[in-house]
């Protein structure tokens, strides 16, 4: 129900009920009641996994995208609402970083000029190094925190919804964001904000009220800053360091060594080297996306699966559940955690089978003081138990603990220059591919086929200079599909293996080669939003399924990067370590299984992106198409 009144937020008695695993009723926020003003700044905090993020997602209009519940009570927002989510990662629409930006205002019909001023000013604001024409998959978790911060600021929204804006960025880059905020809501007087983060003391300048939510979500408190600041001071919660792994590695005492340095430095990958030689007993791995560590139904599954893996006993899971805060949601579906408590199990995951090496990719971001103070205590055990402990943050207090600090100095950067991709038109591409398609029919010979090949190479030497630029590793996956169609046809034929046999097999592949050869060419013209483009302007398509097809094609080079980091983070929890074709296949299927998760998820997580940033506007149906 609507409340028709002058604050541009009203919650009376707001709740959301949502089913979980075992279809029984979860009460995530309960008997909300607050209102904010225009033009308010307020902080809004709690334990984590309490609801904050469900909220400002019920703020945004965009909570039933994803989930299935039940709203109770009264809510009104006025004006238009920008959301960022906690995960950048999962909500990637362009393939280049200008289109990524202007995303939202093309939503909005703006004049192509406008756009392009505002894309310009919120790249400035948030202190991006590179050029509109930046690839966003080459972006690290800061810089696509930024990103996506710029996509909601281009929005110029009434209502500023940021899901812990700075929690993956360097200190430099965080007060880069925080000024960029500033600017944005001082030249926006009537526009309110709320801010989700665990810590007050950045904000204190910006917010002058916080709303704390209780583990139950409820609401807490509702009190000025310098209030909320002072209680913060005199509840402050000291290190445990009393917590014991229980298990030796045989050193004394281990070492925690933190790599530090900008955002896109390159610490990840400075870990990935690390992680690559070392095998799986040995090592303990927390990558910045917890949930590619997840595997089973349940916490407990999940937690104790590498122990399990490699037949070792599971105590010190269930020890470190009860140390971490997890110990009453054993059986809880992994997914259904929150980002602080899906971190929290795979620190429990790395840990359970005793490693001698632990590896964390930022293991403090998203928790609150409490379970700030049981992680970084499982750290200094882990130390204490020998362990060598190798870390990437931009936490300050984490990093105060480490012995060593090795500062990682990032590349020289420079702004991107459009890349070369032909002069071949994205739908005159996709128009050759099919009409390929269609012709590789008529090859009923191996002699055919042979011509046939011949003449499109002879063509493709011609074009060179007008195709879009290769690497050779383009056509290695088509290659071996190639192979694996001529192999099962020639295997598998039903009158045996024999000459007419391996014919008929060579036929088949080269019908399959002479379209799909050239389609790999072809591909580097389809650049998905001039293909969207050219699909509304020339084939009438309607807008919407169009830009939706686009971010799908911008999504298939995610899920690349998706499947090689399940396969790796699977691999450091045991789950290859099997023999024969049968083993491996079944781990190929289970992999598999994760990925289709992991992409159910990123989908869900890409719709409310959209969504939020004006996709299902009326404008969207006549949008603005800018090219980058």
């Amino acid at each position: 129900m609507l409340l028709q009144n002058r604050a541009i937020v009203e919650a009376k008695s707001l709740g959301w009920l949502t089913g979980s695993d075992a279809n029984a009723p979860a009460q995530l926020l309960r008997d909300l009641n607050f209102s904010i003003a225009p033009g308010e700044r307020v902080l809004l905090t709690g334990p984590s996994g309490s609801g904050k993020s469900t909220l400002l997602r019920a703020l945004a209009g965009v909570l039933q995208q994803t989930e299935t519940g039940v709203f109770s009570g009264e809510l009104y927002v006025r004006g238009r609402a920008g959301l960022l989510l906690q995960d950048p990662a999962n909500t990637f629409v362009a393939a280049r970083l200008g289109g990524e930006i202007a995303f939202g205002p093309e939503n909005l019909a703006l004049a192509e000029p406008e756009i392009r001023s505002r894309v310009e000013a919120c790249l400035d604001r948030v202190a991006l190094p590179y050029g509109v024409h930046r690839a966003t998959n080459e972006l690290s978790g800061g810089e696509s925190q930024r990103m996506a911060l710029a996509g909601v600021l281009a929005m110029n929204p009434d209502l500023l919804l940021l899901d812990e804006p700075t929690s993956m960025l360097d200190e430099l880059s965080a007060a880069k964001v925080l000024n960029a905020i500033n600017e944005v809501l001082d030249s926006r007087p009537e526009t309110a904000a709320i801010i989700v983060d665990h810590s007050a003391e950045p904000w204190s300048k910006l917010a002058t009220r916080v709303l704390v939510l209780s583990a139950e979500g409820r609401l807490a408190a509702d009190l000025p800053m310098a209030s909320f600041l002072s209680d913060a001071s005199a509840k402050a919660v000291h290190l445990a360091t009393a917590f014991d792994l229980g298990y030796r590695t045989g050193k004394p005492v281990g070492t925690v060594r933190a790599l530090v340095g900008p955002s896109g430095a390159g610490k990840t990958t400075e870990l990935q080297k690390i992680l690559k030689k070392l095998g799986v007993a040995e090592v303990g791995w927390v990558p910045q996306q917890a949930e590619f560590t997840v595997a089973g139904n349940t916490v407990w599954q999940s937690a104790t699966a590498t122990a399990k893996n490699l037949n070792l006993e599971t105590s010190l899971a269930s020890r470190l559940l009860t140390q971490l805060g997890l110990q009453n949601q054993l059986q809880q579906n992994p997914y259904r955690l929150s980002g602080g408590e899906l971190r929290r199990l795979a620190l429990v995951s790395a840990l359970a089978h005793h490693p001698s090496h632990l590896m964390l990719d930022e293991p403090t971001v998203g928790q609150d003081a409490e379970t700030w103070q049981a992680v970084a205590g499982v750290i200094l055990a882990a130390k204490r138990a020998g362990v060598d402990v190798t870390l990437a943050t931009h936490d300050a207090e984490l990093i105060a603990l480490a012995d060593e600090v090795i500062e990682v100095v990032p590349a020289a950067t420079r702004s991107a220059v459009p890349p070369r991709t032909g002069r071949v038109a994205p739908l005159a591409a996709l128009l050759i591919s099919m009409g390929l398609l269609g012709g590789s029919f008529a090859i009923g010979s191996v002699e055919t086929g042979a011509i046939a090949l011949g003449v499109e190479a002879a063509l493709a030497l011609m074009c060179w200079r007008i195709l879009p630029q290769q690497k050779a590793k383009r056509f290695v996956p088509i290659l071996i599909a190639l192979a694996s169609i001529w192999l099962s046809n020639a295997l598998f034929a039903a009158d045996g293996v024999n000459l007419q046999a391996l014919e008929r097999a060579l036929v088949v592949t080269l019908r399959v080669a002479f379209f799909a050869l050239p389609s790999v060419v072809l591909a580097g013209a389809l650049r998905p939003a001039e293909l969207a483009a050219a699909l509304v302007r020339w084939c009438r398509v309607p807008a919407r399924p169009a830009v939706a097809a686009a971010a799908a094609l911008v999504r298939l080079e995610f899920i690349q990067w998706q499947w090689a980091a399940v396969r790796e983070a699977r691999r450091l929890r045991g789950f290859n370590e099997g023999h024969g074709p049968v083993a491996r296949t079944k781990e190929f299927m289970a992999s598999l299984f994760a990925l289709l998760v992991q992409s159910l998820r990123s989908a869900g997580e890409l719709a409310v992106a959209m969504q939020a940033r004006g996709f299902a506007e009326p404008t969207a149906k006549r949008r603005t198409w800018v090219k980058f």
